[in-house]
């Protein structure tokens, strides 16, 4: 049995304490309760590929190259482990926006002070005070 329960108010609790309240003791559960995220936002994402093709146009390299390197340099990996073999998995499709906001702004620091390469940030991001998106 999986069940997801989206708590917004008194009745989301009561029905989360209800269900946990209802599990047989015979068996073992495992119950996870984490803070609800956003996804990162689709213009974050398109930001980020506009940046990642700038990059990629003044090194010569393709964007995918630039992206597949990007991504250890800057991420936390997902640790997997399958038969005592383990797998370092680097993505940014699940970030959260706050995980792709720090992504983006380790990779437009480096851009600037690596690559000598200055990326275009939002206007809106500037009018709030924000460096990058």
């Amino acid at each position: 049995m999986t069940t997801t329960i989206h708590i917004l108010g008194e009745e989301g609790r009561a029905e989360a304490v209800r269900l946990v309240s209802a599990l047989s003791l015979d068996k073992k559960w495992t119950v996870v309760i984490k803070r609800k995220t956003k996804q990162r936002t689709l213009n974050q994402n398109a930001l980020y590929w506009k940046w990642v093709g700038i990059v990629a146009a003044e090194t010569g390299h393709t964007p995918d190259d630039i992206h597949e390197w990007a991504k250890p340099q800057f991420l936390t990996p997902k640790v997997i482990v399958i038969d005592d073999v383990e797998r370092r998995i680097y993505s940014t499709k699940n970030l959260t926006t706050e995980e792709m906001t720090a992504y983006m702004d380790a990779f437009n620091a480096w851009s600037v002070s690596e690559m000598g390469i200055g990326l275009p940030i939002p206007e809106e991001r500037m009018m709030h005070g924000n460096q990058a998106p």
